[in-house]
C-alpha cells in the first residue's frame, strides 16, 4: 500500500500538471547549482526571468519536461514508524482496566509513545515533503508562453502533550494497583539517578519506587520503540505530574496528536514579453514582464498520528482540497555585457490567493507572497561557464513556520557542441541544521533536439520506513528544440 501511495504522488505530479510557487522552483536544468536566472534564454524563460526573452530574438525555442524530489527532515518518518509499532490510545486499548500484567504493558507502550512525540518536539519543525513540477514552455522571438506545473505537499506533526494522563488513574496509589507495583529492587533499564528521579515523580516513598522499578522492568524486558531510558525517564516525569494533584492533563484516550498534511498544486499559463534596451558601451538591458492565469488545488488534511506510518503520510493528501483560478505577475530584468550576465526576477507581484473557503483551516486563503531572487552568469572560455543564484526574500512552504531561502551555483563544461555536463551545489540558508545539496546534470544533441537530465542529492541521509535515504534528492528529465 505504501508503495501505491507514493506511486500515486508521483502520478499526480506528472500527469496533472500541478504547481506550487512557495519556493522558488528550480525548473528546468538544475544541476549548476539551481542558477537559472542570468542563464535561463529557451522555453523556461517565461518562467525564470521574461527578461531573457529581450535576446535571442530571432529563435523560437519549445522546452517539455518533468521532474520529482522529496525531502526527508528530522527523521519524521523513522518516528512515526516507531509509533505505528505501539497500540493506538485513542481506540482504549491503552486504558488500564485489565489485569495487572497487561496493565503494565499498556503503561509502558504510553511511556514509549509519549518519549517519542517528545523526542518529535525537541526536533522542531520536522516533516516530510514530497514535490515536482512539469513544464511544456515555449518562445518566439521576444514572447514566451506555456504551461508550468509543480505540486509541493508537506506532512508535519501537531502533537498533543496535555492529553497524556493514562486513563482510568488519579493518583500513584491507583497506579501502583492497576500495574501490580508491589516490591522494588536495582534497576536494570534506568540509572540509579533516574530510577530515584521517576520515584520522586510519583511522590516518592515505597509507592514511587514500586512504579519505578515496575516501569524499569517492563521497558527492560518490552521496549519495541528502542526508547532511551532518558526519554522514557522524562515521560514517566510527565506521566507523575499529569496525576498530581492541580493537574489540567486529560487522559490519553482523548490525545488529538495527529499529522496535518499541506499541500498546494497549481498550473500557470503566462503571457511573456522582453524588451531589449541598448546601452552602448555598457551592454544591453533587457526588461520583461509576465501577466499569468493560475488554476491551483489546495490540499489540507488531518490524520490521527497514532494508526499511520510513513508510507501512509500523503495517503488522504488528494482526498480533501478546493479548487480555484487566480491570476498573477512577474516581472524580470537582465543585463548583458560582453560574456557577464546579471539578472534579478520578482514573482508574484500581486500576491495571488487560493481559496480555502471549503477547507478545516484557520486561513482564509492560501496566498502567494512574492519572491524576488537574483543571479549571475559568466562565460569564462568557450567551453566554460559559471552561474550563482540567490532568493532575495525568505519565501513561505508548505510546512507552516519553515522559510525557503536558496543560495546555489555551479559550473558547466561543454567539451563538444553536442555534449555539455554541469555540476553544482545549493543550500536553504534561511533553515538551520540543513546541509548543502550536490547537483549534476548533462546535455546531449543539436539544436534541433536535445536531452537534458538533471539530479539533486543530500550528502546527509533521513530514515524512511526502516531504511536510510538521502535526506533530499530530485531527478529532472528535459527535452529542447530551437529553431
Amino acid at each position: 500500500m505504501k508503495g501505491k501511495i507514493l506511486l500515486a504522488c508521483a502520478m499526480t505530479l506528472m500527469m496533472a500538471t500541478p504547481s506550487l510557487a512557495l519556493e522558488f522552483q528550480q525548473m528546468g536544468t538544475f544541476g549548476m547549482g539551481g542558477a537559472g536566472v542570468a542563464r535561463t534564454f529557451d522555453g523556461s524563460a517565461a518562467y525564470w526571468n521574461p527578461g531573457a526573452l529581450a535576446f535571442d530574438g530571432e529563435k523560437t525555442v519549445i522546452k517539455l519536461g518533468a521532474s520529482v524530489g522529496y525531502k526527508i527532515d528530522d527523521n519524521l518518518a523513522n518516528n512515526v514508524d516507531r509509533l505505528s509499532r505501539l497500540e493506538d490510545p485513542t481506540t482504549g486499548d491503552l486504558d488500564l482496566v485489565a489485569d495487572p500484567a497487561t496493565n503494565l504493558n499498556r503503561a509502558g507502550q504510553a511511556t514509549q509513545l509519549i518519549g517519542i512525540m517528545n523526542e518529535m518536539q525537541q526536533l522542531g519543525n520536522n516533516s516530510l515533503h514530497l514535490n515536482g513540477d512539469a513544464i511544456l514552455g515555449m518562445r518566439i522571438r521576444h514572447f514566451g508562453t506555456g504551461i508550468f506545473g509543480t505540486l509541493q505537499g508537506a506532512g508535519t506533526p501537531d502533537l498533543d502533550l496535555t492529553n497524556i494522563r493514562l486513563s482510568g488513574i488519579g493518583s500513584p496509589a491507583d497506579l501502583a494497583t492497576a500495574i501490580g507495583a508491589s516490591s522494588s529492587g536495582a534497576p536494570q533499564f534506568f540509572t540509579q539517578q533516574q530510577f530515584l528521579t521517576i520515584a520522586n515523580a510519583f511522590g516518592g516513598g515505597a509507592t514511587g519506587e514500586n512504579i519505578a522499578f515496575a516501569f524499569d522492568q517492563q521497558l527492560s524486558s518490552s521496549n519495541v520503540t528502542n526508547l532511551s531510558s532518558a526519554s522514557a525517564t522524562n515521560a514517566l516525569i510527565q506521566i507523575g505530574n499529569s496525576i498530581s494533584n492541580g493537574s489540567i492533563a486529560g487522559d490519553i484516550d482523548t490525545n488529538q496528536s495527529s499529522i496535518i498534511t499541506r499541500g498546494l498544486a497549481f498550473f500557470e499559463v503566462p503571457l511573456a514579453y522582453g524588451y531589449p534596451i541598448d546601452l552602448g558601451r555598457f551592454g544591453t538591458l533587457g526588461i520583461g514582464a509576465s501577466v499569468k492565469v493560475m488554476a491551483g488545488r489546495v490540499y489540507l488534511s488531518r490524520t490521527t498520528l497514532f494508526n499511520t506510518d510513513s508510507g501512509d503520510i500523503f495517503n488522504n493528501i488528494t482526498s480533501t482540497h478546493q479548487d480555484s483560478v487566480t491570476w498573477g505577475v512577474d516581472l524580470g530584468a537582465l543585463w548583458k555585457w560582453h560574456d557577464l550576465n546579471l539578472g534579478i526576477v520578482a514573482k508574484n507581484l500581486n500576491s495571488p490567493e487560493f481559496s480555502t473557503s471549503e477547507l478545516e483551516s484557520s486561513a482564509d486563503g492560501f496566498k502567494i507572497k512574492p519572491q524576488v531572487r537574483g543571479g549571475v552568469s559568466v562565460s569564462l572560455l568557450d567551453w566554460l561557464s559559471i552561474a550563482a543564484d540567490i532568493d532575495l526574500t525568505n519565501n513561505e512552504t508548505t510546512q507552516a513556520g519553515v522559510k525557503s531561502r536558496n543560495l546555489g551555483g555551479g559550473v558547466e563544461l561543454t567539451p563538444a557542441d553536442w555534449f555539455a555536463f554541469r555540476v553544482g551545489a545549493y543550500k536553504n540558508i534561511a533553515a538551520s541544521g540543513v546541509g548543502p545539496v550536490i547537483t549534476a546534470g548533462l546535455t546531449f544533441g543539436q539544436n534541433w533536439l536535445s536531452m537534458d537530465l538533471d539530479a539533486a542529492v543530500s550528502p546527509e541521509t533521513g530514515e524512511y520506513k526502516g531504511q536510510r535515504y538521502p535526506r533530499e534528492g530530485k531527478v529532472q528529465l528535459s527535452l529542447n528544440s530551437r529553431f
